[in-house]
Order: structure tokens, then C-alpha cells, then sequence
């Protein structure tokens, strides 16, 4: 039915733009009016979420629906969009053309975007890692009508972007459970800070630790732990090595009160906007308990 209406109404609108041409201004007027009450597409940002998470940069999506109101397939000739915050544009883009929206349908499409930090510092001024961003999506969609020609749908969303930054990292205590030259078992009171906007969960550390400068163990370890925003956690790691390897040196240092520190890994965690991996580095000075 819809094509059978095309073919009878295209013959009437051609003679329509004829009869305005001879008609003059009168008729041009008419024709501007059915032109102005014509139907046209429509367009919305649906979404627009963080598909992945790493210190360098952070993976975006931009979901855009298109309605057809026509009866005909409508073809999509292109989508660009700009990445901006405050007056600052840091990313620009573009989809180029993607087929056409079905009769009387609508479409929805996945506008995918990589946000280096380095670049979004440099052109964004005050930005810290840890800190969560506010931007805007702007985007035009472009689209080729047969009754209005070129139409241009301009669409903008607001959302916030995690920049994320490293946890902070120190050995509270150890407390030995057995200290021989044989064998020495112990529970390390590691500290962690999350300097971020936003919460992480712990899942899992992967770390060495070091003592009196002598790596003493190397593991990896599930550990569940969430860590509120700009809060601190202690993680109860279980340890265990034997002194001997590393010779008298090392065990007397062991059984002092204390000695100097250095830890090194990588964090697993999870965060409102997915998985991230976050490395571990610190050191200093902890005490022992016995």
C-alpha cells in the first residue's frame, strides 16, 4: 500500500513544483508550507557509556536511535560527532554514511570512540587523574529525504568520564607467626588508598614484596575488598618463605623490629564502569610484630 501511495503521490507533487513555477510567488509560498508540514526523521542519543577502562585512556559509546516517518527506505548519508567539555573540543569524528533506515522503522546505531588522557589533559585545563570529567556529545546525523532533500539532525547528551589513577600502596605491619632460619610464615597489613571519584571492589592482587631490599615473596592472590571513594583498605595477606635461602644477612634483619620495604604488582578491580587493572608500587618503612 505505502509503495502504490508513492508512485500516485510523486506525479501529483511533480505537477505541484510545476504549477508553483507558473503560479510565481503564490504558489512557491503554497509550496513552502507543505513542505514545512511535512513529516521529518527524528534522532536521540540513547546512550552513552564507558566500554573500557585503563590509565592511558577510556573506551566510549555513543548509542543514537533514528526514526523514519516515510514510507520509502532512508539513507543515512553521515554522523559526526564532537567530544567536548566545558568550551574545549578533545575529540571530533566522524561515521560516514550507514545505509538507510528502514520504511517507517527506526534504526539504532553504536558510535564507538577512543579518549586518550593525554590528549583530553592537554586540552582541558585543571583535570587531575582520580577525578571524574563532565562532557558533552554533540552530533549531527545527516540524512537524504526525496521531499526535503539534505536533512540535518543535531542531537548533544552530557555524562562524566572517569579518569582513573593508581592506588595508593604501604606495608602497615608484618606480624610473624613463625621466624626461623628454616621457615618464616607471616600476615603482611597491606595498605591500599583509592585516590579515584569513584569506588573500586578488589578481586585480585598480584604483587612482590621485598624486605631490607631481599625480594622475599612473589604471589598471586584472590582478594575480595571494596574500597570507597577516596578511602583506604587493609588487605591481611598470608606469607610465607624460607630465610635460608637468602642467607644470615636477611634473617637478621627479620629479627629486628622492623626494616625497609618495597612492593610492586598489579591490582585487579572492578569500578562503575567495568574492569581496570591498576599497578602497584610503593615502599618505605614497616614494623614487625611478633
Amino acid at each position: 500500500m505505502g509503495s502504490l501511495c508513492d508512485r500516485l503521490v510523486r506525479p501529483l507533487l511533480a505537477a505541484a513544483m510545476g504549477l508553483a513555477a507558473c503560479l510565481g510567488p503564490i504558489g512557491c509560498e503554497t509550496l513552502r508550507s507543505i513542505a514545512a508540514d511535512a513529516p521529518r526523521p527524528t534522532a536521540d542519543i540513547t546512550s552513552l557509556r564507558v566500554t573500557g577502562l585503563s590509565l592511558e585512556s577510556a573506551s566510549v559509546e555513543v548509542g543514537v536511535r533514528v526514526a523514519n516517518p516515510y514510507a520509502v527506505p532512508l539513507p543515512v548519508a553521515d554522523i559526526t560527532y564532537a567530544l567536548s567539555s566545558g568550551q574545549a573540543t578533545f575529540l571530533t569524528g566522524a561515521a560516514g554514511a550507514q545505509g538507510t533506515i528502514p520504511a517507517k522503522a527506526s534504526r539504532d546505531f553504536a558510535l564507538p570512540a577512543t579518549i586518550r588522557f593525554a590528549d583530553l589533559m592537554q586540552a582541558v585545563s585543571g583535570i587531575r587523574p582520580g577525578a571524574m570529567v563532565p562532557y558533552a556529545v554533540d552530533s549531527v546525523i545527516s540524512l537524504d529525504t526525496e521531499a526535503l532533500g539534505r536533512v540535518e539532525v543535531p542531537l548533544k547528551k552530557e555524562g562524566e568520564l572517569p579518569v582513573p589513577a593508581p592506588p595508593t600502596v604501604s606495608v602497615d605491619s608484618i606480624e610473624w607467626g613463625e621466624l626461623t632460619f628454616a621457615n618464616a610464615s607471616a600476615t603482611v597489613n597491606l595498605r591500599l588508598g583509592n585516590p579515584n571519584a569513584f569506588g573500586v571492589d578488589v578481586s585480585r592482587i598480584a604483587y612482590g614484596l621485598s624486605l631490607g631490599g631481599t625480594e622475599v615473596a612473589r604471589t598471586d592472590l584472590a582478594q575480595a575488598a571494596t574500597i570507597a571513594p577516596g578511602r583506604d583498605a587493609v588487605l591481611r595477606l598470608p606469607l610465607s618463605f624460607s630465610p635460608r635461602g637468602a642467607g644470615a644477612g636477611l634473617f637478621n634483619v627479620l629479627m629486628g623490629r622492623g626494616a625497609s620495604y618495597g612492593v610492586s604488582g598489579q591490582l585487579s578491580v572492578t569500578t562503575p564502569f567495568g574492569p581496570l587493572t591498576l599497578p602497584l608500587s610503593g615502599g618505605g618503612d614497616t614494623r614487625f610484630t611478633r
